[in-house]
């Protein structure tokens, strides 16, 4: 499984990335300032 670190994944660009990645199958490692914006990512390869 291919992975990947996108800073800023909660919104915008990094929002779209993540979303993209994740309908690939990778396994995408999120940072964000708060928490809550990322439970919308559902449960996927989200770590």
């Amino acid at each position: 499984m291919k992975v990947v670190v996108i800073t800023g994944g909660n919104k915008g660009l990094g929002l779209a990335q993540t979303k993209r990645f994740l309908d690939d199958g990778w396994q995408v490692h999120v940072v964000a300032r708060t928490s809550g914006d990322l439970d919308r990512l559902g449960d996927g390869n989200v770590v």
